[in-house]
């Protein structure tokens, strides 16, 4: 009976730990595609605090590419998409054409990755603008603190063929 118990327990044992080896964690290798729009407020500063006087959208295409040995590359083409005044007669197109001078880029980024179980953290070395050579992340800031920063966390869900990152749907690009 002694016996019995001490395999039975070993049984247990083995079970219970077979049982809470993790499982192989879904790669996110490979390129993905988005394609976003982003909802800006247009503000007005009032004695009484900020006055929304538009909203600008602004749409994003996407391209994220994950390679072997955590490294990335994210390219990012954006455009004033429309501009929406709130109870104005403000001329939208001259106010479109205004932003797009400042809002309409085409970067990529590239970097290092580490995939979590449930985060993907990024951490970007250099930036490219259009045409221009790639600059290191610091270098890029100096001009442009619009790029967000060097070390960033997002959520991530692989599931029915895509991947979400922080509620964001992309399409993995066949090829």
């Amino acid at each position: 009976m002694k016996n019995f118990f001490v395999v039975f327990s070993s049984f247990v044992l083995a079970v219970s730990l077979i049982s809470c080896c993790p499982k192989s964690k879904q790669t996110v290798l490979g390129t993905w595609e988005a394609n976003i729009v982003l909802k800006s407020d247009l503000a007005e500063p009032s004695p009484t605090g900020d006055s929304i006087k538009a909203f600008l959208y602004t749409k994003q295409d996407i391209v994220l590419s994950f390679a072997e040995g955590g490294v990335y590359t994210k390219k990012v083409l954006q455009e004033v998409d429309r501009v929406e005044f709130i109870n104005s007669s403000e001329d939208v197109q001259a106010t479109k054409e205004y932003f797009s001078k400042f809002c309409n880029k085409n970067l990529v980024f590239n970097g290092e990755y580490d995939q979590k179980k449930s985060i993907i953290v990024f951490e970007v070395r250099n930036v490219q603008s259009g045409d221009d050579e790639p600059l290191d992340y610091n270098e890029f800031f100096e001009k442009d603190p619009s790029i967000g920063d060097d070390y960033y966390c997002e959520n991530y869900d692989l599931k029915d063929g895509a991947l979400y990152l922080n509620g964001v749907k992309f399409k993995k690009i066949e090829g």
